[in-house]
């Protein structure tokens, strides 16, 4: 190896590796690489990738075959691979054909996501209990934003009219609020978007074929899917406020 490309490839935090192109067979790996699964570099040269770390699941192992031998690369590809100590991580595999003292070789690029991928399982069971729970809800719930409706749960497509969550999905949030509450409701979506919490207020609706009716809406910042979105806690007080109405009628 030329030296700059020596130090390079010692020095990288990336573990990285070198093997023979025709049986996996490791020329040269990186302290990072030693680190990540847990071996002294005397273990690791002269063997075979499949035999001492890559990789658990057989159809992975083909996968990057195939794609070596068709592309003559592999760009993060997500594979379970296991240490010395028989522990399973989760790694972002890359390599490359590339010629090393004239001889074809590949060099692998390895990431440990682990834990990344144990917060995002954590994140989905998370939002599917949450999901689970509010679907549940007497009350009507939505989550947006920038207007766009990522969840709505069975009552709230009661209450807006629409049969499915894609059927009110087509619809941006404001088109659901009367035209002159619009902008009250905008500057209630803004503060949200803040970080702040509103708290219920009333606002004329529109349902989905077209029917006026009366909501009190509360909304509370909330991630979903990572991101930073709305949610919006909504009654139907129609009838009651038919009932106000007709008691001041009738007092007046």
């Amino acid at each position: 190896m030329k030296s700059v490309f020596s130090k390079a490839f010692h020095s990288s935090p990336v573990g990285l590796s070198i093997s023979r192109i025709n049986d996996g067979t490791f020329i040269d790996v990186n302290q990072s690489f030693l680190e990540l699964f847990g071996y002294k570099k005397e273990e690791i040269i002269g063997q075979k990738a499949t035999k001492i770390v890559m990789y658990d699941n057989p159809v992975d192992r083909n996968r990057i075959i195939q794609l070596l031998d068709g592309q003559g690369k592999v760009f993060n590809h997500e594979v379970t691979a296991r240490t010395k100590a028989g522990g399973r991580i989760t790694t972002l595999v890359s390599a490359e054909k590339i010629e090393l003292n004239g001889r074809t070789c590949v060099i692998w690029t390895t990431i440990d996501i682990t834990e990344r991928k144990e917060a995002e399982e954590k994140l989905i069971e998370s939002e599917e209990r949450y999901r689970a729970l509010i679907d549940l809800a007497p009350d009507a719930i939505l989550v947006h934003h920038d207007g766009n409706i990522y969840y709505a749960n069975t009552s709230a497509l009661k209450l807006f009219g629409a049969s499915t969550h894609e059927e009110l999905a087509t619809h941006n949030i404001l088109d659901l609020i009367h035209p002159d509450d619009r902008e009250s409701a905008s500057a209630s979506i803004q503060t949200v978007e803040q970080g702040k919490t509103t708290m219920m207020t009333e606002r004329r609706a529109i349902r989905l074929d077209g029917q006026p009716w009366v909501l009190e809406a509360a909304g509370t910042p909330i991630r979903w899917k990572n991101e930073l979105c709305v949610q919006v806690m909504i009654r139907d007080i129609t009838a009651r406020k038919k009932n106000t109405r007709r008691s001041s009628s009738t007092e007046s």
